[in-house]
């Protein structure tokens, strides 16, 4: 996790024990995205554009130590061929004044390697001694979580 000048950006290489068609339905599965994580509350896709692109929204309760938030994420969310997404924010939408986010599915060893990066800049007030650290704390455990989530819920559709 690095920060810059309020932009947070998170990078996670892994690897999934369920395959790529698998780890793929699960993460376009919008309707059902809270299920990936605990701090997701709800999950819904609110429509798509002509070219494709999925738009979506979330609503995450997140919290480290005693310092919780609620979030509000609506993302357009384009599939580049099966094993490649796109997500940018919707800021106007959003407690994000900046988001991006891209996943990539590889076959590995009977699995998936999925290569995963983020950059978000929150669009509401951090405050500037514990802020970024509750915000990286929150991020990394919550990219984990998902993480997890996203290996349990594919391997359940296997």
């Amino acid at each position: 996790m690095v920060r810059s000048d309020g932009l947070y950006q998170l990078q996670l290489d892994a690897h999934l024990a369920a395959p790529p068609e698998m780890v793929w339905a699960t993460l376009t599965d919008y309707p059902n995205l809270h299920r990936l994580s605990r701090a997701v509350q709800l999950s819904e896709e609110l429509g798509t554009d002509p070219d494709g692109s999925h738009w979506v929204r979330t609503l995450s309760h997140v919290c480290v130590w005693i310092y919780c938030r609620d979030l509000e994420h609506v993302q357009r969310i384009r599939r580049e061929g099966m094993g490649r997404l796109e997500a940018n924010s919707v800021p106007e939408l959003s407690d994000f004044a900046f988001g991006f986010a891209q996943w990539s599915l590889l076959p590995e060893n009977g699995g998936t390697r999925m290569e995963f990066t983020a950059r978000l800049r929150p669009a509401f007030w951090v405050p500037p001694l514990l802020g970024p650290f509750l915000i990286r704390q929150g991020l990394q455990s919550t990219a984990l979580d998902a993480l997890q989530g996203l290996e349990r819920e594919a391997r359940r559709k296997f």
